[in-house]
């Protein structure tokens, strides 16, 4: 009898755990290194979810009194990528955060 690689618990893969680890490995790692860059929101497109607040280790993002997202504290953006990778409508863009995976030895 042949194993897949992965145990099962109550009918959930215990491997979705490890992929969610490392994706949090990634992005802690990826936002060790600050640098120019600011956030742009486009709130013609925004639709007031919140979900970017949600995301935002840092608390970057707040909803103003319409109810749109705004950076309320740029200067604490680590350039993670969450806020921008989360948004259902693509209303926000990092612009200057790393674009690929750097390794380190």
């Amino acid at each position: 009898m042949q194993s897949t690689g992965k145990k099962k618990t109550g009918g959930n893969s215990v491997s979705g755990v490890i992929l969610h680890k490392r994706q949090t490995d990634r992005t802690e790692n990826r936002s060790k290194k600050k640098g120019p860059s600011h956030i742009d929101v486009f709130r013609e497109w925004c639709k007031g979810c919140g979900i970017c607040v949600a995301f935002c280790p840092k608390q970057v993002l707040a909803l103003d009194e319409n109810g749109h997202s705004y950076a309320k504290n740029p200067e604490a953006c680590i350039q993670c990528g969450m806020c921008e990778m989360r948004c259902p409508d693509f209303a926000i863009s990092v612009v200057g955060k790393k674009t690929g995976a750097s390794v380190e030895g």
